[in-house]
């Protein structure tokens, strides 16, 4: 950004404090990722609990309602369809608007988000400072702003949920420090008994030391080989370690080549679905001591969510940023990441497409003995 729009947006925000002592109908917008709609789930909670005689509802993108619809507070679940064209922009506005919510927090920061922002009309409307958000412009369908997150740190370094607890502060007026917020979705009771049901029929032999791999694949430059997940789960295998390979539906294809000529201690899922099912999986292997390896992916933040030690495959994206939560490295975390030995000086370029001209080097040049040697 040129110096002279940076001025401009440090001149946008933040506002004037919110008063929002008197809000009784409040609407949170994030309507996407799986890994940002978990890192809104802070501010949900902040938001029940600072205000538990208002009504509250989320407008969220259909293929991540499921996460949220049940949770205990939230009254109403909004559900955008991305591929509905201009008639689900419609029919949201109609919800929203008969909703008629006194405050919207935007947790996402782009246009799309300020646009359901503005769908109900006339109301206060809370957002990330104008430097948080993705695209700056869009902060001018806000009404108030929160303070710059991560107290004067360059923006790349700037961790999803240390913006989520400064625009929490701005709506709820209290002074809340990380150890005080709530990550996880609020499963149920019932929820967890069906995950333990679920982890003796998939995976009896997990106990602690026991590793489960979330695979992804594809053009994506934050995938990692499949070939190099195929030698990690065989090495943790010789060492004696139970091994759960865990592929979504988008990668079953991935899931089941990996399973091929794999040897019977290994243990797959292939082409889960379910949001809180998997969420709830998370967390009762957590509760046996497990250990989780991921991408930087929506699944990787839910289980770390759920209380599972995560250790992030790093390549272009940078942990600091797009890690799990608490951000490894920092006291306290139990999360862990590993880099290639010697990355590219593009990495981490934070870029969804691999500009280099040899390829995602970054993700393949991540050895799988590397891994290891960060998982012992």
């Amino acid at each position: 950004m040129c110096p002279a729009l940076k001025v401009l947006f440090q001149d946008l925000g933040p506002k004037s404090n919110a008063d929002t002592s008197k809000a009784q109908r409040i609407l949170l917008v994030r309507l996407s990722h799986l890994g940002d709609v978990v890192h809104a789930l802070p501010i949900f909670h902040g938001l029940a609990q600072a205000f538990p005689a208002s009504t509250l509802a989320w407008a969220v993108e259909r293929d991540f309602a499921d996460l949220i619809s049940p949770m205990p507070g939230l009254a109403h679940t909004f559900e955008f369809d991305r591929r509905g064209g201009w008639r689900a922009w419609l029919g949201l506005a109609e919800e929203l608007r008969h909703f008629a919510p006194d405050l919207v927090v935007d947790c996402q920061g782009n246009f799309k988000s300020a646009l359901a922002s503005l769908l109900p009309g006339g109301t206060r409307r809370l957002a990330p400072h104008a430097l948080d958000w993705q695209e700056p412009a869009a902060c001018l369908a806000s009404t108030q702003r929160a303070e710059r997150a991560g107290s004067g740190r360059e923006r790349k370094r700037v961790h999803a949920i240390e913006r989520a607890l400064s625009l929490l502060r701005l709506a709820t007026g209290r002074d809340l420090a990380p150890g005080d917020m709530r990550f996880d979705p609020a499963l149920t009771a019932a929820e967890l008994a069906r995950a333990e049901l679920d982890l003796r029929t998939r995976w009896p032999e997990c106990k602690p030391g026991a590793v489960v791999l979330l695979v992804g694949s594809g053009p994506d430059p934050r995938n990692w080989p499949v070939d190099h997940w195929r030698v990690l789960a065989l090495e943790l295998a010789r060492r004696g370690q139970p091994v759960l390979l865990l592929s979504g539906a988008a990668h079953a294809q991935t899931g089941h080549a990996l399973a091929q000529g794999m040897p019977p201690g290994i243990r797959h899922w292939i082409g889960q679905r379910g949001l809180r099912q998997l969420a709830a999986f998370f967390q009762v292997c957590a509760a046996r001591g497990a250990r989780g390896v991921g991408i930087d992916s929506g699944p990787m933040h839910l289980a770390a969510a759920c209380g599972l030690a995560m250790t992030l495959l790093e390549g272009p994206q940078w942990h600091e940023r797009t890690g799990p939560w608490p951000v490894a490295g920092r006291a306290a975390s139990p999360h862990r990441f590993v880099r290639s030995r010697v990355p590219p000086g593009c990495a981490p370029c934070l870029a969804r497409s691999c500009a280099n001209p040899l390829g995602a080097v970054c993700m393949r040049d991540l050895s799988p003995l590397h891994v290891l040697e960060a998982l012992s």
